[in-house]
């Protein structure tokens, strides 16, 4: 009886954890788009600089 109470807790334990895993690829996922984004505007404010400053 006390090996399956182990179990159940092991499950749950283990439930939790790829909750918070997914959690936090999520968050790192959210990061690096966020900063890829910000280098795409930087790179975009970049080229619309040179072509006011060509113009």
């Amino acid at each position: 009886m006390e090996g399956i109470a182990i179990r159940q807790v092991d499950a749950v334990v283990l439930q939790l954890s790829s909750e918070e895993m997914a959690r936090y690829r999520a968050t790192v996922r959210g990061r690096e788009e966020a900063r890829r984004s910000r280098a795409q505007a930087r790179q975009a404010l970049g080229q619309q600089v040179a072509v006011t400053a060509a113009a």
